[in-house]
């Protein structure tokens, strides 16, 4: 369970986050908004690498603030946006690179690090060089390194970008059976992921949450594309 009670985020006049308190129970908890309405930056502070400027987080009824981050990051697995990577390394090296990071025993290293890449399709693939992999190929490797640690809490940054149709099919697939056992936390900007994975979702709006609830709770006539504009447009008429 992550908590934020009254979570403000401001870069000297921006307000990035504005007093959000939300619930972010085990399963697929999903995040959109429009461009700048602050999704990346509340994932950065769950993965206690944005300072909140006020307000507060918590993972599982512990307060972030005055924790050991070394030991609270064991149980995090991050995908950002936009991620580094070492061209020269394979798929598996890389993950183990990171599952040494984030101190998985190194009796338990290879198991880990072979069924991360399983989960995500790449078994075959994993000893190829990282530069010879497709776009949506390293967009796997990024997701396999946040998942080698068996994390609690799983936060993705646009996971579904350079994925085709059939890959983001089974990426939903993978979020649901992942969603099962931890919370999962996922910023993305196509309703469609939101629609077909998510068990919760958080529309923001100009550093605020503008709906919560279900996919289904969020849909107009059946249909969540529909929903999210109709919130959107009401967000924009009560700012206005």
């Amino acid at each position: 369970m992550i908590r934020t009670i009254d979570l403000t985020v401001r870069f000297g006049r921006r307000c990035a986050l504005d007093g959000i308190t939300a619930e972010f129970p085990a399963g697929v908890n999903g995040l959109i908004g429009p461009n700048g309405a602050g999704k990346s930056t509340l994932v950065r502070v769950l993965a206690t690498l944005t300072a909140p400027t006020s307000g507060a987080v918590q993972l599982d009824g512990r307060p972030l603030a005055g924790a050991d981050l070394r030991e609270v990051r064991r149980g995090i697995g991050y995908l950002p946006q936009e991620f580094g990577y070492y061209p020269r390394y394979t798929a598996r090296e890389f993950v183990e690179h990171f599952a040494w990071l984030k101190e998985v025993p190194a009796a338990d290293l290879p198991g880990a690090v072979q069924g991360a890449l399983e989960r995500v399709g790449l078994a075959d693939r994993a000893d190829e060089k990282l530069r010879r992999l497709s776009g949506g190929m390293r967009q796997r490797v990024g997701i396999a390194q946040a998942i080698v640690n068996r994390p609690a809490v799983l936060l993705l940054d646009e996971p579904t970008a350079g994925l085709d149709p059939e890959q983001r099919a089974e990426f939903r697939g993978l979020l649901r059976e992942l969603g099962a056992d931890s919370s999962v936390v996922v910023s993305t900007h196509v309703v469609d992921d939101v629609a077909k994975a998510c068990d919760r979702v958080w529309v923001l709006a100009e550093g605020r949450p503008v709906f919560s609830g279900t996919p289904e709770q969020l849909a107009v006539d059946g249909d969540v594309e529909q929903g999210y504009r109709a919130v959107l447009d009401s967000a924009r008429e009560e700012a206005a």
